[in-house]
């Protein structure tokens, strides 16, 4: 048994932890759409922490504006962020005709509009996921930068 937890310890030691990502949206574009679903292509910046590369093979991602979900979307896209480097890529995410709705009533009377991005990379040869959330002010002065929470 202790054998066990010997080799267990070793192989955990070894196993890498990961700073979370810096994702930032660079770009909003229209998709094709349905009469109640409506896709939105997200532009993003990716901006790797750490000194390993992280070789993705699909992401998750929720896209919210002014505290109330706008659009989410999966992707088995794959791609690789260089160490301490960045990549861009694009995901096409959906809505509901209700959603879009629901935010067409909030943004006309506001002058800036608060967004959260967050979600997730599924990386090769690490267990789970490595995530990352964003918080920006689009218009008006930004009172505090955007900037990855931890």
């Amino acid at each position: 048994m202790r054998r066990f937890l010997l080799i267990a310890l070793i192989l955990l030691s070894g196993c890498a932890s990961y700073r979370p990502v810096d994702a930032f949206v660079i770009g909003l574009a229209p998709a094709e759409s349905g009469a109640l679903e409506q896709r939105v292509r997200i532009d993003l910046r990716l901006q790797n922490p750490n000194d390993r590369p992280l070789v993705v093979h699909g992401m998750r991602v929720d896209l919210d504006l002014n505290g109330a979900r706008l659009a989410r979307g999966v992707s088995n896209a794959r791609f690789t962020i260089p160490a301490l480097g960045e990549a861009t890529t694009s995901i096409t995410t959906s809505t509901s005709l209700f959603d879009l709705a629901r935010q067409a009533t909030v943004l006309p009377g506001r002058a800036t509009t608060d967004y959260a991005l967050s979600g997730e990379l599924f990386v090769e040869g690490v267990p789970g996921s490595v995530k990352f959330h964003q918080r920006g002010r689009i218009g008006g002065v930004n009172r505090e930068p955007a900037r990855p929470l931890q």
